[in-house]
């Protein structure tokens, strides 16, 4: 279950499992409402991506899986800060990819997923630090929520304050 809603002027789309969609869509709903959020559709400013993370390895970086993967339909390569890489694809695209990387770079995955990726053009650059602040409870409490699989929205991180990272 894909729940869409909006803290003004933040987009969030909240994934769920569940087989008590009546229940959840309660829980969420009122706490949605707490922090004042809306229910509204919002999963057009969305791109809905394969994610696939790789385990660190010395000799490989986010270039070396670029160059390899290209073929394969990757959307965007990055490295974190642990040296994990993690390679965005279009949904159907993700185990192909992973394959080919598997195969050619010998890297080990340490998760996939499908991911809710805001759209270049529609992303929230500057908030208030209020918007902020409520924003950040609600996605806590969402992600200590048993049933919420992940939380995406598209607000893009500032010097001054870093926004929440999706699960």
């Amino acid at each position: 279950m894909t729940i869409e809603a909006v803290v003004p002027p933040v987009a969030m789309i909240v994934d769920c499992t569940t087989d008590s969609k009546a229940r959840v869509l309660q829980d969420l709903r009122v706490m949605m409402k707490k922090y004042g959020a809306r229910e509204t559709p919002t999963a057009y400013l969305f791109e809905k991506r394969g994610r696939s993370i790789f385990a660190a390895k010395d000799e490989v970086g986010a270039d070396e899986v670029l160059e390899v993967a290209l073929e394969a339909g990757v959307i965007d390569v990055e490295q974190d800060e642990d040296g994990r890489i993690i390679v965005d694809t279009g949904v159907a695209d993700t185990k192909t990819a992973e394959q080919l990387i598997v195969d050619s770079l010998k890297l080990e995955i340490d998760s996939s997923e499908t991911v809710w990726h805001p759209n270049s053009d529609t992303q929230v650059e500057d908030v208030e630090e209020a918007t902020y602040t409520t924003l950040s409870k609600l996605e806590e409490e969402l992600e200590d929520y048993d049933d919420v699989t992940g939380v995406f929205h598209n607000l893009v991180p500032t010097d001054s304050a870093p926004a929440p990272v999706p699960p």
